[in-house]
């Protein structure tokens, strides 16, 4: 148990090492800008010069892929962690990996709910923005890919009942309507796909939130920001919680991303150099640490019951956009990213994140079902549990490539074609996340 626990808090403090503080102070930005190209800012009456933000520049945030490619290896470890904690052999390095990968996945999980808010955040600050425009490709974007892959996990379910999940109170019929709605998460049906609850949130970000900054800027076209929006939205969050316990409190990670987005293009969190890093990944760290300690029950002697789950989402939050910030803005300063192999990695899979994300719990659970069929000795050594688990990485990427390139880029070329500029709109090209070229 000692060993296992040394092991554990060394493989904490190896991974979250680059994790920043997200209560930064205010200072002014001295590297290349992230955006290309930048531009004036339309609501400032100073021309900015180098800023995280540009809103008329059709460029991704540079670092966002790499903050995608984590959170899907550390959900899809969380998985793996979980359909093996019972056959694996008991190696205390193997089970502190195990451990810190159940304690992990739910931070990847927070990080796509992050990045979903912090999508909306900058699509709705566009003065061109149109609502129905952006719930249309939204939804192609989620819900093309998402319904073939239901469809084929349903017909291999048929075939090996063993991947069925019971619904005693729905009929095959309603259970399968209720997936392709998207029930599960906010409403408690049991989900097909693991990660269908997740879906429910991030569909529910996209049809709300953007809706309500519409009607917001039609109330008030004088102002300009959405900042109190956000933080409306996120107190609602969490306000229907605490008073009926469902949807979970991680729905809140979508307008706390909203109110990221907002304070970055207000410019109110900066950094000035790789040297201003540093003090944020101590405090980033702690909070992670604390999180993790409620986590494991350390702090019930002193936390009441009622406020440790706030508690415990107010520590994860700072982590999480902690380690957003840190991708966001190190990559004005540290040129590692494209270089290293992991690195071009971590953006393989960060271009590919929806797909994973979607495909890796089904690939992992096939590839361990045959698994213990085939070689039920195979969890008996820890490297052959390692090889199984790196071939069930291998395998879930590979597959979600295909759907990328098969699914989501057809997807996309779909939503393309169904765009129409308005005359007097910006005609440049587009970027869309799920292609791999440019659209013109």
């Amino acid at each position: 148990m000692n060993a296992g626990w040394l092991c554990r808090n060394i493989n904490l403090a190896v991974v979250f090492a680059l994790l920043s503080n997200f209560f930064s102070t205010r200072m002014t930005l001295t590297a290349p800008p992230i955006f290309e190209p930048t531009s004036t800012r339309v609501d400032s009456p100073k021309a900015v010069t180098s800023t995280v933000w540009s809103k008329l520049g059709p460029s991704r945030w540079i670092g966002l892929d790499l903050v995608r490619g984590s959170a899907a290896i550390l959900v899809f470890l969380f998985h793996y962690a979980g359909m093996t904690a019972g056959r694996t052999a008991s190696n205390p390095a193997w089970e502190a990996l195990e451990s810190t990968s159940l304690l992990l996945g739910s931070v990847g999980t927070n990080l796509l709910l992050l990045l979903c808010g912090l999508l909306i955040g900058k699509s709705v600050s566009h003065k061109d923005f149109s609502y129905r425009e952006f719930v249309v490709k939204r939804s192609i974007r989620l819900y093309f890919p998402y319904i073939v892959i239901l469809l084929l996990a349903s017909v291999f379910a048929a075939v090996f009942p063993a991947f069925s999940k019971p619904h005693p109170d729905q009929n095959d019929l309603e259970y399968f309507l209720s997936q392709l709605l998207l029930v599960p998460g906010l409403f408690p049906d049991r989900p097909f796909l693991t990660v269908t609850w997740t879906l429910s949130y991030i569909f529910a970000g996209y049809c709300v939130l953007p809706f309500l900054a519409s009607a917001y800027r039609r109330l008030f076209p004088e102002r300009t920001g959405y900042l109190g929006i956000w933080i409306a939205s996120l107190l609602v969050c969490l306000g229907v919680f605490f008073a009926y316990g469902a949807p979970s409190i991680r729905l809140s990670y979508i307008p706390a991303g909203c109110i990221l987005a907002e304070l970055l293009r207000q410019d109110r969190v900066r950094l000035s150099g790789p040297r201003h890093l540093l003090p944020m990944i101590g405090i980033g760290s702690v909070a992670l640490l604390c999180r993790f300690g409620i986590e494991l029950h350390l702090a019930d002697s002193f936390l009441a019951p009622t406020f440790k789950p706030l508690v415990y989402f107010l520590f994860g939050l700072t982590a999480v956009s902690s380690f957003t910030l840190f991708s966001i803005f190190s990559s004005r300063f540290i040129r590692f990213s494209a270089s290293t192999l992991f690195g071009k990695l971590l953006n393989f899979i960060g271009k590919r994140g929806y797909s994973f994300y979607l495909l890796h719990g089904a690939t992992t659970k096939a590839i361990l079902f045959f698994a213990v069929y085939l070689v039920p000795a195979a969890f008996n050594w820890w490297v052959t549990d390692l090889l199984l688990l790196l071939f069930c990485f291998a395998s879930a990427l590979g597959i979600s490539h295909l759907s990328y390139e098969l699914l989501e880029t057809s997807g996309t070329i779909v939503l393309y074609s169904l765009r129409k500029s308005p005359q007097g709109r910006d005609q440049s090209p587009l970027r869309f996340p799920g292609v791999s070229r440019q659209l013109t």
